[in-house]
């Protein structure tokens, strides 16, 4: 969010008395350009400060926490222990070992660094083999945008790459509501090789060869 929409956002939270809860889901995996200052940095008594383990250790370890306002630390508190809710004892104190030992800090340069390489191989590749499909969304996170000519069809696009063993996302599988954006596709970048996302993009361009002469 530009400067002014936070602020228009903050303004707009402390004049109805509103909670923002924010999720700064790519925070951990920037590349090439400095972290954005949070939410719950400008404005702490109005914003809950959330995240989790998912992306940078694993899903399984269902670890998240939670920086709330001040004034609602004890009401989240009487509400955690009546629900009786809580990840498992022995991985918090892991967790807390971890992150005080500057473990996890020293484990995400580390990945950075891996996932940056990876990203690097990916947009080379969409380069050199699907030149009229444009990229975007790169600074950040695990995934990017790919977005495609007009004249593909993307739900083919993405079928045709499944069946050849390429895992897709159609952007328009994330909307609620069918807008009228161009075609595209979501790509992560996390978990193949080097190697496999080169062999990948250009399963993915056979595919979109393929829409394309369906299309004619």
């Amino acid at each position: 969010m530009t400067a002014e929409r936070r602020g228009a956002l903050i303004a707009w939270a402390r004049q109805r008395r509103a909670l923002i809860v924010e999720d700064d889901y790519d925070v951990e995996y920037r590349f090439g350009r400095d972290p954005v200052a949070s939410l719950q940095g400008l404005a702490p008594d109005l914003v809950t400060f959330v995240g989790t383990t998912s992306n940078t250790l694993a899903p399984a370890l269902r670890l998240a926490w939670m920086v709330p306002p001040a004034h609602l630390i004890d009401d989240m508190a009487d509400e955690l222990d009546g629900t009786g809710t809580t990840p498992p004892t022995l991985d918090q104190v892991a967790m807390a070992s971890f992150i005080q030992d500057a473990g996890l800090e020293r484990h995400l340069r580390s990945m950075r660094r891996r996932y940056r390489a990876k990203r690097d191989v990916f947009i080379d590749a969409l380069g050199r083999h699907l030149p009229e499909v444009r990229v975007s969304g790169t600074a950040a996170g695990l995934h990017l945008f790919a977005w495609l000519p007009d004249r593909i069809d993307e739900q083919q696009t993405a079928a045709r790459a499944r069946r050849s063993g390429v895992g897709v996302h159609e952007l328009h599988r994330h909307c609620t509501v069918q807008a009228p954006s161009p075609p595209a596709l979501l790509l992560g970048y996390a978990l193949p090789t080097a190697s496999d996302l080169s062999a990948a993009t250009m399963l993915l361009a056979d595919a979109m060869d393929a829409s394309a002469r369906n299309q004619a």
